[in-house]
């Protein structure tokens, strides 16, 4: 039933003249209309009048209103015209609008500003309930009411998602992302086994920062509370990424959730991460390693996803620099895949930035550009902005003249997906999108999680200092997990004892991790794997296992010129 109405769903009566009118085209000539109509004519052979269009519509069991006005064909025409550049203006200006701040003090631009109203494109408001026909624009819309229209392209393009496209040169390319982001209508269908998963992920990365809150009081962590979502935003790319075929994972970050990356996604035990706290060595004292501090550990593993899957996961060490690890994991991920008769897709990577440093640092800039060279080329980056508006202790407006951090990925032309980091089914959407572009056209692909920072810079900080009014805010702010779980609670999905539960739980977890401290030792497994077998030598016995003699003829060859070679005269 649904399915006949969906494709008999334009067969109404004040559309009657305008199917006339087209059939009556379409006797003279099949091609002079659009394709789908020839084809709907095609299979109703009975249709030579008015009389029979009114029938087919009785057929449909769709109601025919009989004291509406009837729609011309030419004010249906010009109607759907205006409609297609009001399309074409939320597309290009819509993201303005959204609703991206998860703490309301952003100043948005007005639809007067942007020349949004539907006045700007010849409409009032006594046209809502006319007709226009969007055919083309969209893969499931063709005939329907401006009032819908507007509805859709408001939730579409100005919700909690705003989206950059209009940059991408590839054609394409950019029509596959408005037909993805509009099939999608800006909502993911998820099962309730699925967000009842998303909830106990938020519990657990909120849960383990806290516990580290009250058990190191002061201690530098850089926590990810406020940008939560971005933990299951970088879950997520992993297991789409795998389901496409990726048997690997290289992953660049740098402080702030750099703990919880390593406990909830690379599977780094808590009782490690509360040992270190404790001021052991996280290196094996036979190393002879001083070690770094937690928040620039690397760590590796295998994995096995939700879906059953495997994929080894390399989490790359990084310095105080906050981008220098940019081109280290694109180098680490171009040798990865030369070793995999360069299949892009056989190994991602995943790039983690600051927002105020994904505009500020250069070396970002410097590594996009490199990325579309060909000697460079890895199948395109996944970049995740942990946006918390704020750069140390400045206001984003005070660090760049754009609303956004991002203007720098438009170089490349990778699209940029916006995202309220409170609504975190929308960002489990974008990130699913992003993931099947980057998989469809191996190019680079940002998502930018708008959100915020629970504490300072660091847990030593005071905000309240240099940001009194963002901090009041916060100070009262609902959880991610909080807010989720209240949405799931008020759907009727998970009971009101639900989330409490979920906490405790986690909770007592963490206290049987922190209680086998004493019996934690550290291992090097960054050693093991394909790395296993190799010893390691005292500093007295350094060798390079090659001869000197097999070096000698190697210098020689260096520098000799083959016979048959043509060398510049010059140079010679």
């Amino acid at each position: 039933m649904a399915k006949d109405f969906e494709h008999s769903s334009f067969l109404f009566g004040s559309n009657s003249v305008f199917i006339e009118e087209l059939y009556q085209k379409y006797l003279k000539d099949p091609n002079s209309v659009d394709p789908s109509w020839a084809k709907f004519f095609a299979t109703q052979g009975d249709i030579i009048s008015l009389k029979t269009t009114a029938k087919i519509i009785t057929d449909s069991k769709t109601e025919i209103p009989s004291n509406q006005d009837i729609v011309t064909s030419s004010s249906l025409a010009e109607n759907s015209l205006r409609a297609k550049f009001m399309i074409k203006a939320y597309r290009e200006k819509g993201h303005y609008l959204a609703n991206l701040d998860p703490l309301g003090l952003e100043v948005k631009k007005t639809k007067e500003e942007l020349k949004l109203n539907l006045e700007d494109f010849g409409f009032n408001t006594n046209q809502l309930s006319e007709l226009v026909d969007v055919s083309g624009e969209f893969d499931d819309l063709k005939i329907i009411t401006l009032g819908t229209l507007v509805e859709v392209l408001n939730k579409t393009y100005s919700g909690s998602v705003a989206v950059e496209f209009s940059h991408v040169e590839n054609s394409v390319a950019q029509e596959w992302l408005y037909n993805r982001l509009d099939s999608s209508n800006t909502h993911i269908n998820l099962s309730l086994e699925e967000q009842k998963a998303i909830l106990q992920d938020l519990v657990e990365v909120e849960g383990f920062e806290q516990y580290l809150h009250v058990k190191f009081p002061g201690a530098k962590r850089f926590s990810v509370e406020g940008g939560d979502a971005s933990i299951i935003s970088l879950g997520k790319v992993i297991e789409e990424s795998v389901a496409a075929g990726a048997e690997e994972a290289v992953i660049g970050l740098a402080h702030r959730g750099r703990l919880s990356t390593l406990t909830k996604i690379m599977g780094k035990p808590y009782r490690a991460i509360f040992s270190e706290f404790m001021g052991t060595s996280a290196f094996p004292s036979d190393l002879g390693v001083t070690g770094d501090v937690k928040y620039h550990m690397g760590y590796s593993s295998d994995k096995t996803t939700k879906s059953g899957k495997k994929v080894h996961l390399s989490l790359t060490a990084n310095p105080s620099h906050l981008e220098a690890v940019n081109p280290v994991v694109a180098g680490k991920v171009r040798a990865k895949q030369d070793c995999m008769n360069r299949d892009r897709n056989k190994v991602v990577g995943i790039l983690i930035h600051g927002d105020a440093a994904f505009c500020g640092q250069g070396v970002v800039a410097e590594s996009l550009v490199m990325s579309g060279l060909a000697p460079y080329d890895v199948g395109g980056i996944f970049h995740i902005i942990i946006n918390n508006q704020i750069g140390f202790t400045a206001n984003s407006y005070d660090s760049r003249a754009s609303r956004y951090c991002t203007e720098v990925a438009k170089v490349v032309g990778a699209p940029i997906f916006h995202v309220n980091g409170d609504d975190v089914e929308a960002v489990v959407l974008v990130t699913k999108i992003a993931c099947e572009y980057r998989q469809k056209f191996q190019k680079d692909v940002v998502v930018d999680i708008v959100c915020y920072r629970k504490y300072g810079h660091n847990e030593g900080d005071e905000p309240m200092y240099t940001q009194s009014v963002m901090y009041e805010v916060i100070k009262t702010k609902q959880t991610p997990a909080a807010i989720y779980a209240e949405k799931l609670s008020n759907a009727g999905l998970i009971d009101k004892n639900y989330y409490q539960q979920l906490k405790q739980e986690f909770k007592s977890f963490l206290d049987s991790e922190f209680n086998e401290v004493k019996n934690y030792k550290p291992r090097a497994q960054w050693l093991e794997g394909q790395w296993s077998g190799f010893d390691r030598l005292s500093d007295d016995k350094l060798l390079t296992g090659v001869s000197k003699a097999v070096l000698q003829e190697i210098g020689l060859k260096l520098c000799s010129i083959p016979e048959h070679f043509s060398i510049n005269p010059k140079l010679a």
